[in-house]
């Protein structure tokens, strides 16, 4: 345990959850795998937790509740909002009635 709080992932592997738990590493954070049926566990005892992963895996697992944590929503407009110099193409937010 340390001093810098830690980073509670689901067991589901994806390459961001390694690209994101390695960064977490590099900055002296903990990286904790949660368990597929059993919330947080001890984790919830710890203060400084944040999580990555879906949001169906963390109410279903209860790490919402046992982390104190909240997720976090973009807005339906984010990825239109991001300058073009980061999307190198043209992004609208539309609706799908609008589309057809």
């Amino acid at each position: 345990m340390n001093g810098r709080g830690f980073l509670a992932v689901t067991p589901q592997y994806s390459p961001t959850r390694e690209l994101l738990s390695a960064a977490a590493r590099q900055r002296g954070m903990d990286v904790e795998v949660l368990p597929a049926h059993a919330g947080a566990g001890a984790l919830g005892e710890r203060q400084g937790g944040h999580y990555y992963g879906g949001p169906a895996f963390a109410f279903a697992a209860g790490a919402v509740d046992d982390l104190a944590v909240a997720l976090l929503e973009p807005t339906d407009a984010w990825l239109s909002a991001l300058p073009a110099a980061y999307t190198r193409r043209n992004i609208a937010t539309s609706t799908l009635g609008a589309a057809r």
